[in-house]
């Protein structure tokens, strides 16, 4: 008897893994620990690494050689050779300082990084900076930086500061993500902000947390130029609604893939351990594109873990950024995990990770699963 029980136990563990992950959960490709990565590179000065690296964005390059990662505690952008760079060219990651380099100790509350491709410059979202109106409110900026990365020489030109006619409540839950989209048909271009919190707004204690699900906004932005009597800003012309059965608690980054027929879009969740995916197409009037959806359409976990022989865990905590690599892959970066969050979210944060959607093997050809 003692032994068939054994047996039935060992079966169980099995069966809550599969259950764990199984269907609609992402494949892990390759990670690598943002730290171990910059240490690596033996002719950098580890004085210059920060103590942490509260990652909150990622950017690859057009030819998806080198990715640019984004700090909240630092104004210094990292450059990581991506693993095609690795298997073609000459790579090395390191730290770019940023103009003034008196900034780089300083939090720079950066927590999203978008590609301009019309003008090879890259925007970079602050997520709230103190108003010029009102101590109690906060706005947004947005830099616009040109990043040259190559053997001889590397450095971050900065181009423009401009505010976001947007307020908020409070510092913490502001704009957490960024991405430029062309609209063709108005021959214009404008960048989309993600709201952190349900209704663009922090969760109030007296909010039934339940009944906020599902209101994720990206708020469509217009730049306004310099003029004699007012500085640059970017003007919100339209709000676009998330569909309301992305039920997240939280949305921590956008990125979009441009494709001849369609542009996909996936925005994660750091909270719910989840990436959504989604079409998001051109529309003539007010607020210019809308959310659609595809074969590819839904809710993705992250790969979940056992726990105490039976209880499915989040190990991936803290993601706060994510970018396309093909219209299968994906790579997502990890913020510091907080002391609140166990000792499981440690082994995860800090890093890049490499994954594939369910059921498109083909896809593991460019960055293959042998290389975890």
């Amino acid at each position: 008897m003692q032994f068939i029980l054994i047996i039935i136990y060992s079966i169980n563990i099995y069966g809550q893994e599969e259950q764990c992950n199984r269907n609609q959960t992402l494949i892990l490709l390759h990670e690598q620990n943002i730290r171990d990565s910059l240490y690596y590179e033996n002719e950098r000065n580890e004085s210059n690494i920060p103590d942490a690296f509260e990652t909150s964005g990622v950017v690859l390059r057009p030819d998806n050689l080198i990715m640019y990662i984004i700090f909240d505690n630092t104004f210094q952008i990292g450059v990581f050779c991506t693993w095609l760079a690795i298997r073609t060219i000459n790579c090395t990651n390191k730290l770019l300082d940023w103009p003034d380099n008196t900034f780089n100790k300083l939090n720079s509350e950066f927590e999203g990084i978008a590609y301009n491709s019309l003008t090879d410059t890259y925007f970079i979202v602050q997520e709230t900076i103190s108003s010029n109106v009102s101590s109690n409110e906060y706005n947004s900026n947005i830099f616009e930086v040109q990043i040259t990365t190559n053997v001889t020489f590397s450095s971050i030109n900065l181009i423009q500061s401009c505010r976001i006619n947007w307020t908020f409540e409070s510092t913490s839950k502001g704009f957490e993500g960024l991405e430029f989209m062309m609209h063709h048909k108005r021959n214009k271009n404008y960048l989309l902000a993600l709201c952190e919190g349900n209704k663009c707004k922090p969760q109030s204690n007296s909010e039934d947390s339940v009944t906020s699900l599902g209101n994720g906004k990206l708020v469509v932005l217009d730049k306004h130029e310099t003029t004699h009597n007012n500085s640059c800003q970017w003007v919100s012309v339209g709000i676009i609604n998330l569909p309301f059965d992305i039920k997240f608690r939280d949305y921590s980054a956008i990125s979009a893939y441009k494709q001849n027929t369609s542009t996909y879009i996936a925005v994660t969740s750091q909270v719910n351990s989840q990436v959504w995916i989604g079409i998001i197409e051109e529309i003539d009037q007010n607020p210019y594109f809308r959310i659609t959806s595809s074969n590819k359409t839904g809710v993705y976990n992250l790969p979940r873990t056992i726990v105490n022989g039976s209880m499915c865990a989040k190990e991936y905590c803290n993601i706060e950024g994510v970018a396309w690599i093909n219209e299968n892959q994906l790579i997502l970066v990890s913020d510091l995990a907080k002391k609140s969050h166990g000792v499981l979210c440690f082994r995860k944060d800090e890093s890049i990770h490499y994954f594939s959607l369910p059921n498109m093997q083909e896809s593991m050809a460019i960055y293959p699963s042998h290389c975890s």
